[in-house]
């Protein structure tokens, strides 16, 4: 994934939603790198977890 915050969130939410789509039961993400840059996606992938909980 590329290092730079905002491409990393498009690239990411594009994936996750192809996978989505390709009716998997189960994704599994290594987390992004800490920091303030980083916050918005830590947040997006915490709330979509939450979903499944």
């Amino acid at each position: 994934m590329p290092a730079d915050p905002v491409v990393y969130a498009r690239r990411l939410y594009a994936l996750l939603r192809e996978l989505d789509e390709a009716g998997y039961d189960r994704i599994l993400l290594q987390r992004p790198p800490a920091g303030p840059a980083w916050q918005g996606i830590e947040d997006r992938i915490t709330r979509a977890s939450a979903a499944f909980d």
